[in-house]
């Protein structure tokens, strides 16, 4: 290997490493803001369901840079964090706060929250490697189907148990 290549491949390190640090502190920053929003639009007893998520959004965006300061840099952990970002992502949005009675699984698929995955695709631009963009938008695809599928079978199970116990109760009477 060349001088330049080293320097090249120096370089590019460096410059991940920058994005990585840029990224994390943004998601603080945004996650902080969130913390405090979340109390001016919710009750206080809904807050209890959504600031776990906040804190596995924190972990699985300093995670990566400990692991990283620690030299325990695998390069599955690439691949890994970008999965649990978006089925995070997924997981709060579609999943009902059971605190709050609010819309029926269906309704949550109607206001278009799946864009925001995109958010995910531009924080992991930052790795500078296509592969990572793509299994980003991969497993922002494949979460979003498996998130629609759940809230498919949440809907079926709970109007064949309401058409059958009106059945019931139509045949009691």
């Amino acid at each position: 290997m060349t001088t330049t290549d080293s320097r090249l491949r120096a370089a590019f390190a460096e410059a991940e490493r920058r994005g990585l640090l840029l990224t994390a502190r943004l998601r603080l920053a945004i996650l902080a803001v969130l913390a405090l929003w979340l109390p001016v639009e919710n009750a206080w007893r809904s807050l209890l369901f959504y600031y776990p998520f906040l804190v596995g959004f924190a972990l699985t965006g300093l995670a990566p840079l400990a692991l990283r300061r620690a030299g325990l840099d695998a390069p599955w952990q690439q691949y890994l964090f970008p999965l649990l970002d978006v089925g995070l992502f997924t997981a709060v949005v579609l999943i009902p706060n059971p605190v709050q009675r609010g819309f029926p699984p269906p309704l949550m698929l109607r206001f278009g929250n799946e864009i925001y995955l995109f958010v995910f695709l531009t924080a992991y631009l930052h790795m500078l490697s296509p592969r990572v963009v793509l299994w980003t938008g991969v497993c922002a695809a494949a979460a979003w189907a498996a998130g629609t599928l759940w809230v498919l079978c949440v809907s079926l199970r709970s109007s064949t148990h309401t058409s059958s116990s009106s059945v019931s109760s139509a045949d009691r009477s």
